[in-house]
């Protein structure tokens, strides 16, 4: 009996001492970036219906998680009969009242709405093969411009970026010789929309993917004047379940770094890079798809939004999408936040300024996230449970003293969401942290001689 107890003693010993225990170092002194608010921003694809666009309890969430930009875009926007559509097929010609309808409950101003031409309606392709009938360029170009001048012209909304397709590589434009037509086509759309308004941006070319060869093509055939902003898509996986597999499909820093480089290589020097579409899964119906909505959407979000702020390269950041079944940041009821669409509010709220140099002891299981806003002096400190078990954290923020104690605390896990205020001196670095499975456990405190302890969004 007593070879027993003292078995189930060195048992118990084990499985305590065998605990996650991971040290989390955020050095305040350190700024490694600078991370813009353009980073928190978001795609409407419902919000192209001006019902939804109008919709109370949908501009009541989306004011709540409060993007820094939209763009935009659906399919839809160029099919005869849906509600997302655009066009008057009849007229062929652009539904002026219904899309003024939609700007006019938009969330932001001008200067940070991207609309995207989803690409040209049948009539311009008769032989319906996806591509533009090549004696249609030049009225596709002046059909992009047409809704130029209908949105800031007539309606006086003032878009400042415009893409004048979506996605035609790959499955559609294909090789040398599209490239060739594709390149022509975006110098058409872009003079002609230009001549419109001088003022706004011409972006492109949403490519599906950042490492796709034909991209050397298309720069080389297209011309540095012709175009101001690059604009790429990346998705982690179409079927991945695995989480944690997932959980290192999240650098997509690493194709905005590989698009820099390539750029510059190619003479548009000063021609920012913006991933304005991105998540989990490429396809709405992957098998994992629920972990674009639960709190599996949080970490993986937050992961992408680190890596990419501290890369400091990207001029803007667009997830997918707003409000849907599968991919919405907010409830396709809007009754509420998804926890994704937490973590949004909770970053475009905290997350920009001074990026800070955090070092993880144990990267696999946890990460860090820093930045120090100079504007308030605030610290918010994101700590990232990427494991699959709960893991104890020690951290260690040498060097920054809150004007108060009491600092505030956001988790984001699969048990919810919580905000509480606790002691920055025995809740935060004098204890060990214990962090939910792959969860987000957020501190923000306000540095001493500003006033005031934390501040929350």
């Amino acid at each position: 009996m007593k070879k027993l107890i003292l078995g189930a003693a060195m048992s118990c010993s084990l499985l305590f001492s065998s605990q996650a225990q991971v040290t989390l170092t955020v050095n305040p002194t350190q700024t490694v970036a600078t991370a813009p608010r353009s980073l928190y921003g978001v795609n409407f694809q419902r919000a192209l219906n001006d019902g939804e666009a109008a919709n109370a309890s949908f501009k009541a969430r989306i004011n709540d998680m409060n993007p820094e930009m939209i763009r935009y875009h659906a399919f839809e926007q160029k099919v005869d009969g849906h509600a997302n559509s655009w066009i008057d097929f009849a007229a062929q010609a652009w539904r002026a009242t219904k899309i003024d309808a939609v700007l006019d409950n938009a969330p932001v101003s001008g200067d940070k709405i991207l609309i995207t031409i989803s690409g040209w309606p049948n009539w311009m392709d008769t032989n319906n093969d996806g591509k533009l009938d090549t004696d249609k360029y030049t009225a596709y170009a002046n059909f992009c411009a047409s809704l130029v001048n209908i949105v800031n012209n007539q309606h006086g909304h003032a878009v400042r970026y415009w893409e004048p397709f979506n996605e035609m590589d790959g499955g559609t434009y294909s090789g040398s010789s599209d490239m060739v037509q594709l390149a022509s086509i975006f110098r058409s759309c872009y003079t002609a929309m230009k001549a419109q308004d001088a003022n706004i941006k011409i972006v492109g070319g949403a490519w599906r993917q950042p490492w796709d060869a034909d991209i050397d093509d298309f720069l080389d055939n297209l011309g540095t004047a012709y175009l101001d902003v690059w604009s790429h898509h990346e998705y982690g996986g179409g079927s991945q379940t695995n989480v944690q597999e997932l959980y290192n499909r999240t650098h997509l820093e690493w194709g905005i770094s590989h698009m820099r480089t390539k750029l510059n290589n190619k003479g548009y020097t000063n021609v920012p890079v913006w991933l304005d579409e991105w998540n989990i899964y490429w396809t709405y119906d992957a098998d994992g798809y629920p972990n674009m909505s639960n709190h599996v959407s949080a970490v993986y979000d937050a992961l992408v939004y680190k890596y990419i702020a501290e890369q400091g390269i990207a001029g803007a950041v667009f997830s997918w999408n707003a409000a849907d079944g599968r991919y919405g940041k907010v409830e396709p009821d809007y009754s509420g936040l998804r926890p994704g669409g937490r973590l949004l509010k909770l970053f475009g709220s905290l997350a920009h300024g001074q990026v800070l140099s955090t070092t993880s002891g144990n990267d696999t299981q946890i990460q860090g996230f820093a930045v120090r806003n100079t504007a308030n002096n605030t610290l918010m400190i994101a700590v990232i449970n990427r494991h699959s078990g709960s893991v104890n954290v020690n951290l260690s923020a040498s060097g920054w003293t809150p004007s108060s104690d009491v600092v505030t605390r956001y988790v984001i896990s699969s048990a919810g969401y919580s905000s509480s205020t606790v002691s920055w001196a025995s809740a935060v670095v004098g204890t060990s942290i214990s962090t939910p499975a792959s969860s987000v456990t957020i501190f923000v405190s306000q540095a001493t001689g500003t006033g005031g302890g934390s501040t929350a969004p």
